[in-house]
């Protein structure tokens, strides 16, 4: 039973980490490639979806990492890579919501986005190797 568990729990959070990383990616990508005005919804409700986004992938991505040990040294040269595209998209996405001027809005909006994307690569290429 406990094992049952463990494991739905397992698969429950690997859905959150996918789910809050194509929100928080997607969200990006639209709002610079494909909206015309980036970030012009509320900024309230674009901060909670935002930042809750960040929160899921913090919590659910140690919780992944704690519950699969035994990674390699490599492994763990693209693991450190990938968190550090990482912080780089949160703090992106963090300061395109506090920056008034629509020019630098867009660049923090698109560098977020293709970062993003690296790491999204880089996860998958993760996940095969593991």
């Amino acid at each position: 039973m406990a094992e049952g568990l463990a494991e739905l729990l397992r698969i429950l959070m690997r859905w959150v980490h996918v789910g809050c990383a194509a929100l928080l990616v997607g969200g990006m990508f639209y709002a610079r490639f494909v909206a015309h005005e980036p970030l012009d919804a509320p900024r309230g409700r674009l901060r909670f979806w935002i930042w809750g986004a960040v929160a899921g992938l913090v919590a659910s991505g140690l919780y992944n990492l704690h519950a699969a040990p035994g990674h390699s040294r490599y492994y763990w040269i693209w693991m450190l890579i990938k968190l550090l595209l990482a912080l780089h998209v949160f703090v992106s996405a963090g300061l395109a919501l506090a920056t008034q001027e629509e020019n630098q809005r867009q660049r923090r909006v698109a560098s977020a986005a293709i970062s993003g994307l690296l790491v999204i690569a880089i996860a998958a290429y993760l996940r095969r190797i593991y």
